[in-house]
């Protein structure tokens, strides 16, 4: 083993105990490798020694998937170099990368590799210093899973080191079943070293466009109508849809001038119930009749396209993209702001896939349960598949303490009505007890993982031990 590879646990690596749910642990020791063969030695030695391991990547989670329950971290942090490229008879562009590259230096090194051939990876989660391996890990996508799908239908192979520093390697021409069963499982299996990434032409031109409503019905019902439409023609599409209501949008305008992407932005009328941001791709020409359609379809439902943003190019519609990334942000930081005073407090939201659900049903829904609480709330998130993020924001041990049986009935309504309890956040350990056999789907692909090759669990994690007891 070299050198000085495993370190104790001190004040200095304080901030390792902790993700952005702000769900805190404890370890023994922290390793920072630097390469496939030292997380080998480092998982080598764990076994040996029956010490669990939890690993970490960008510590963006929101459910404590990267937070230690005693034994040893594992941060890839360090990992993080491009390892090659290639281009296919077919013209399509693989990338392969360390585990700990962050989404934001992902995006600089294909624009500096392929910057004529415009290609990107379609993976676009909301924090940008995520890593990709924490992306394959959750089956995060973000927004753009509207248009582009799962996450892992662009993650071509995987290099792996199981539990006793064995590397395994699967590739989705050849293991495309076995593959699938290790995204998503949150590092249950082992821990990605490699990843070759799918990358797909970018489109010509990107516009965005902002609706407002004063009313959140006429809202709930613009969403349906788009939702019951195809908006593509031959050349352009609608690539995202997004909703922020009036919480959300009050949360950024108080920290507005702080961040620094959205300060030019107007600002919001407070009158407005809520916004719906949507994306389109392809051709300009094309674009303008999609984006007529639209214009006219929001007026139709009480959406004023004088007040409307409309944005176009890159560069401009990140401005907008920033503003969406503001929700989550704002919450974050009420979240740290109720913890001055509660420091049991934790991030609380809602991952749920309601399958077959209007989305007028599920605000709906939503705003009736959120009524009959004092708890404070923002709700943001994706237009289709009933995928809200309803974000609860405790104030008192009490509170935290409803927040989280609240979430734990949602949960249960929305499983009786074969939804999904968990979508692109994962489990961590944050929910395993609110949730808690809640995610047969998970249960499935641990069976499936163990009759495909029968791996060693690596993670300190409590609601597998329980499972496999």
């Amino acid at each position: 083993m070299e050198k000085n590879l495993i370190e104790s646990m001190g004040e200095k690596y304080e901030e390792f105990l902790i993700d952005e749910s702000k769900y805190r642990g404890y370890a023994d020791g922290i390793s920072f490798p630097e390469s496939e063969e030292q997380v080998c030695q480092i998982l080598r030695q764990m076994k040996e020694q029956k010490i669990p391991v939890t690993i970490q990547g960008g510590k963006t989670g929101i459910v404590g998937g990267a937070v230690p329950h005693g034994g040893h971290i594992l941060n890839l942090s360090r990992m993080n170099r491009v390892l090659g490229w290639e281009k296919c008879s077919t013209g399509e562009i693989y990338i392969t990368v360390e585990p700990g590259i962050p989404l934001m230096d992902l995006k600089k090194e294909v624009l500096r590799l392929f910057g004529k051939k415009k290609v990107f990876w379609p993976v676009q989660p909301t924090e940008e210093s995520a890593t990709v391996g924490g992306v394959a890990a959750t089956s995060a996508q973000g927004p753009n899973g509207y248009w582009y799908g799962k996450s892992s239908q662009y993650i071509a192979k995987v290099r792996m080191a199981c539990a006793g520093g064995e590397i395994v390697e699967f590739d989705r021409e050849k293991d495309a079943q076995k593959l699938e069963s290790l995204l998503g499982l949150e590092g249950l299996a082992g821990v990605f070293t490699a990843l070759t990434l799918r990358l797909v032409k970018k489109p010509e031109d990107v516009w965005g466009i902002c609706f407002f409503f004063e009313k959140e019905e006429e809202l709930a019902d613009f969403s349906d109508a788009l939702n019951g439409r195809k908006w593509e023609n031959q050349e352009a599409h609608l690539s995202l849809k997004e909703y922020l209501d009036r919480d959300t949008i009050k949360m950024i305008q108080r920290r507005k001038q702080d961040m620094a992407k959205i300060r030019e932005l107007p600002d919001v009328d407070e009158d407005f119930d809520g916004m719906i941001y949507l994306e389109l791709e392809g051709s300009s020409d094309c674009m303008e009749e999609l984006a007529a359609d639209l214009m006219e379809l929001a007026a139709e439902h009480g959406s004023d396209p004088d007040v409307a943003w409309a944005l176009s190019g890159e560069a401009e519609v990140e401005k907008l993209r920033a503003f969406r990334h503001a929700a989550a942000e704002s919450a974050k930081l009420r979240v740290e702001a109720n913890r001055k005073e509660t420091p049991e407090i934790t991030k609380l939201s809602t991952d749920f896939i309601w399958e077959g659900r209007e989305f007028s049903k599920l605000l709906k829904f939503y705003r009736q349960e959120l009524a009959q609480t004092s708890i404070e709330s923002a709700v943001f998130g994706h237009l289709e598949s009933g995928h809200l993020h309803v974000n609860l924001f405790p104030q008192t041990e009490q509170e935290y303490q409803k927040a989280c049986e609240l979430l734990r009935t949602w949960a249960q309504n929305c499983v009786s009505e074969r939804g999904k309890a968990v979508g692109e956040h994962g489990v961590g350990k944050l929910k395993k007890t609110i949730l808690r056999g809640l995610y047969p789907e998970r249960e499935n692909l641990c069976r499936e993982l163990k009759r495909l090759y029968d791996p060693e669990f690596l993670m300190n994690r409590e609601d597998v031990l329980d499972r496999e007891e």
